[in-house]
């Protein structure tokens, strides 16, 4: 593996770092503007589908989850288990990526 002076690591370390953060208040700021343009869709005022300066802007209702019982939730398993065990199940692995957290104060 290529090693890299160690300031020029600490460097892009702290860019990451300066980055992360930009990127935590652009997140919020985004939230926020998205949260708006939901209450003005819920009002009537804007379409669930319409575009702006070439940007196409499609409101996606949220994504629909189940609940199963716990035996239900006991079966599947089983049988996911089973498939496994027996070779008939395909396992794939993402792409690997980096975790950055802040630190907790």
């Amino acid at each position: 593996m290529p090693t890299s002076a160690p300031t020029d690591i600490d460097q892009l370390i702290d860019e990451v770092i300066q980055l992360k953060g930009q990127a935590k208040l652009l997140e919020a700021q985004l939230a926020s503007a998205m949260e708006q343009l939901t209450a003005a869709l819920q009002a009537g005022d804007i379409d669930p589908s319409f575009s702006h300066d070439d940007w196409a802007f499609t409101y996606q209702s949220g994504r629909l989850t189940t609940t199963y019982s716990p035996e239900a939730k006991a079966a599947i398993k089983q049988l996911q288990d089973t498939d496994i065990q027996l070779g008939r199940a395909v396992q794939k692995r993402g792409l690997g990526f980096w975790t950055v957290k802040a630190p907790t104060i």
